[in-house]
């Protein structure tokens, strides 16, 4: 599946379903979306954090760590 292409309507398929099995669409809301982006994007970007561009490549060859990164992102 990560290696198949997906359309932009295919992904919003899937995140509206992932939200209604979670009963979540009450929270969709702009501000709520807003802050929530934020806050996913920081924790994507600790994953970066103090690293030099050789240990992220590193990180990102390691399985345990891309999977990490990957599920983070």
């Amino acid at each position: 599946m990560a290696d198949s292409i997906v359309t932009i309507g295919e992904l919003k398929k899937r995140v509206e379903k992932f939200r209604d099995e979670r009963e979540w669409r009450k929270y969709h809301k702009p501000k709520d979306l807003a802050v929530s982006i934020a806050i996913e994007a920081g924790e994507l970007m600790e994953f970066f954090q103090w690293k030099s561009d050789a240990e992220v490549q590193a990180a990102l060859a390691n399985p345990e760590k891309r999977e990490e990164f990957c599920d983070e992102l």
